[in-house]
């Protein structure tokens, strides 16, 4: 009973730490959006709203919501395959907490640069674009970081056969975690650029 609460308070700490990581890197984020120059914020503003999110102003050729999704998942397939690669390793921990920075760090900045450039336009495309997918997607980041952290820190304790089976239990709870994040990208491919023609007229 003991360990079991030991345990249970150990992945407290561990989501605790790995979401003040995430909010440390929305915050960085954060300041660097607000301190670039009107024409990057320019730039990248009509890159996002019009090439990712209205089928492409830019490109010769539309991209399918099918080819959107494959591409989706390969990125984040990525993630996870790297994750998985340094959760056996003496890196596992760090790799973690940086792994959440940049998450919190590329949502911040998205999110602040938006605002700064069409105030409450920008809101709108957050919520419409950046934040249902993203919520999901960070739940399933920690979710994942959690398990990788506690075999790092718990697997000295294990006997060898003991090591090789949690190991095993870790790498199909990273490519189950994989697996599910496959809603963020449908989410992504599919209902987001939707939502964005609705509603092109009002935040472009």
């Amino acid at each position: 009973m003991l360990k079991n609460i030991k345990l249970n308070t150990q992945t407290k700490r561990i989501v605790l730490v790995l979401f003040i990581m995430f909010l440390i890197g929305i915050i960085g984020g954060s300041f660097a959006a607000r301190y670039m120059t009107n024409d990057q914020g320019l730039n990248l503003t009509d890159y996002i709203i019009n090439d990712l999110y209205t089928s492409n102003q830019y490109d010769t050729q539309n991209i399918s919501g099918t080819d959107r999704l494959i591409a989706y998942i390969l990125n984040d397939f990525k993630t996870y395959a790297v994750t998985a690669l340094f959760a056996l390793t003496i890196l596992a921990v760090p790799y973690c907490m940086i792994l959440c920075t940049y998450k919190g760090f590329i949502i911040g900045f998205t999110s602040a640069f938006l605002i700064k450039m069409t105030s409450s336009k920008g809101i709108l495309f957050i919520l419409l674009a950046v934040m249902p997918q993203n919520i999901i997607r960070i739940i399933l980041l920690i979710f994942s970081c959690v398990f990788v952290i506690k075999y790092a820190l718990q697997k000295k304790e294990f006997s060898p056969e003991n090591r090789k089976k949690n190991a095993y239990k870790l790498i199909t709870i990273i490519m189950l975690t994989a697996c599910a994040n496959i809603s963020t990208n449908l989410i992504e491919a599919f209902i987001t650029p939707a939502l964005m023609k609705l509603f092109s007229l009002y935040i472009i």
